[in-house]
């Protein structure tokens, strides 16, 4: 899925016998994401997503339309959610989407080029971006205000402290 759209949640299995999900949320509100007309998955393929109960933190019980049995639900496990970003609120200035950072070309404070943001990942503790380096190798770096020292939307490049890599 190109920059042009923002990856909003995640399926991540089927619920009861009638259809249901339980996604992911990756929004700020992870009940935003049913207020969201044209979500599509990486196939272009759109979802028309209703809610089915209690939220229980980012995951959420929801009903797709067209989604009937478990079986048909359990097909759709791991499927990723996305949206337009054109659809999305306009951001106030200084503020970004964490998928703006993907392709960024990230220096440390040498202004050495290190490598080019492949991916941010969450594993519940923070977000992680992972890194290309020039030599071909994935490295981790937290998101956090240490380790991150700017992010210039405009260059298209994300400095580093250096010493945070993993």
């Amino acid at each position: 899925m190109n920059n042009d759209f923002i990856p909003v949640g995640k399926i991540l299995s089927s619920h009861g016998l009638s259809g249901c999900v339980k996604i992911k949320s990756f929004t700020h509100n992870p009940n935003s994401i049913f207020e969201y007309k044209n979500i599509v998955d990486e196939d272009g393929k759109v979802y028309e997503i209703k809610r089915y109960g209690n939220t229980q933190g980012n995951s959420l019980v929801a009903c797709i339309k067209g989604v009937t049995t478990r079986e048909e639900a359990d097909k759709l496990r791991n499927k990723e959610l996305f949206l337009k970003k054109s659809y999305l609120p306009k951001l106030d200035e200084g503020n970004f989407y964490i998928n703006d950072l993907k392709g960024l070309t990230v220096k440390n404070q040498k202004n050495d080029t290190i490598g080019t943001v492949h991916n941010i990942i969450n594993y519940g503790a923070g977000d992680i971006i992972e890194i290309i380096t020039q030599q071909d190798d994935k490295r981790l770096i937290s998101f956090n205000n240490d380790a991150i020292l700017n992010i210039d939307l405009n260059k298209k490049e994300l400095l580093i402290n250096e010493g945070h890599l993993l």
